[in-house]
């Protein structure tokens, strides 16, 4: 049985543009609490609440885009 290996180049930079799209858009989510509390005078509590729910609604689309994603490859599979 012949093994494959997993650190491909592909690999590699597959993952390593995966992991700065995630920390850039991590990193920003941190500084948009800072700018609600500057720009919109609102409370700490509050700036980490709308980001900690915008963060939240970004992981939970994360569960069904890629399900949605999955259906609309296959149809357009069989559309062919």
């Amino acid at each position: 049985m012949e093994s494959d290996k997993i650190w491909t180049k592909d690999f590699i930079i597959l993952l390593s543009s995966n992991f700065f799209v995630s920390l850039s858009f991590y990193l920003l989510m941190t500084s948009m609490a800072a700018y609600a509390i500057q720009e919109f005078h609102v409370t700490e509590s509050k700036a980490g609440l709308a980001v900690s729910i915008f963060i939240i609604g970004a992981l939970v689309s994360r569960l069904f885009s890629g399900k949605f994603i999955d259906v609309i490859g296959r149809n357009c599979l069989h559309c062919k």
